[in-house]
């Protein structure tokens, strides 16, 4: 009886155990998928802001996207299996803002309201 008692508890423990192995490499994987970026993003106002985080959120895999005009800088969280740095910076570019990497198309900047088009804002004031 003893026997298949302590039998039974090292089965228990021994499933117990492979499970919680498994779960961990799970979470280690799941980590492991997502990239957090920073990268120059031109731009002045609030305005710029909402585009510029709404441009990288719509893009499938992005989990967070800030962006603040007093450093410059855009910080992105996003699935590495789902999208890329490249696929987001082009939807930035598409609103208009330049990047370090890539500079938005001139027609899609002229587009901006003024106060936003930075390219010349910053030379005037």
């Amino acid at each position: 009886m003893k026997k298949i008692i302590l039998r039974s508890f090292c089965l228990i423990v021994t499933i117990f155990l492979i499970l919680l192995i498994t779960l961990h490499l799970k979470a280690q994987n799941a980590k492991s998928i997502f990239k957090k970026e920073a990268i120059k993003v031109s731009g002045n106002c609030a305005m710029c802001k909402e585009r510029i985080e709404k441009a990288a959120l719509i893009v499938q895999g992005v989990e967070t996207a800030k962006w603040s005009s007093k450093s410059q800088m855009r910080k992105v969280k996003y699935n590495t299996q789902v999208t890329s740095l490249d696929q987001i910076v082009g939807s930035i570019m598409q609103t208009g803002h330049d990047t370090k990497l890539r500079k938005a198309p001139d027609s899609v900047y002229m587009n901006l309201p003024e106060c936003c088009q930075y390219r010349t804002y910053s030379k005037i004031h």
